[in-house]
């Protein structure tokens, strides 16, 4: 079963975005300080806000740029379920 939970504070919800990385790019710009995901880690949650994941997305995107990849390569994820995965998918 699948429940759909409305947001009043998601931004633009209905507006159209050519990437994901430009809708993550808004949530980090519209709602910064907001959770956009959390792991546990050894018992505890850490959170992550939308800001700090758009930090690391670009960081991610700028070490794969500095190992030769380029705009329209295909690039494998070969990961476990975590925050790094998520960062290098995007």
């Amino acid at each position: 079963m699948t429940t759909t939970v409305e947001r009043s504070e998601a931004p633009g919800a209905a507006s159209s975005y050519r990437t994901i990385a430009a809708r993550a790019r808004e949530w980090a710009l519209s709602a910064p300080d907001q959770v956009a995901m959390r792991e546990k880690d050894f018992g505890i949650w850490q959170e992550t806000s939308f800001a700090g994941y758009w930090d690391m997305v670009q960081v991610v995107g700028m070490a794969l740029r500095a190992l030769g990849v380029s705009p329209g390569d295909t690039v494998a994820v070969h990961s476990e379920n975590r925050k790094a995965w998520v960062y290098a998918d995007l």
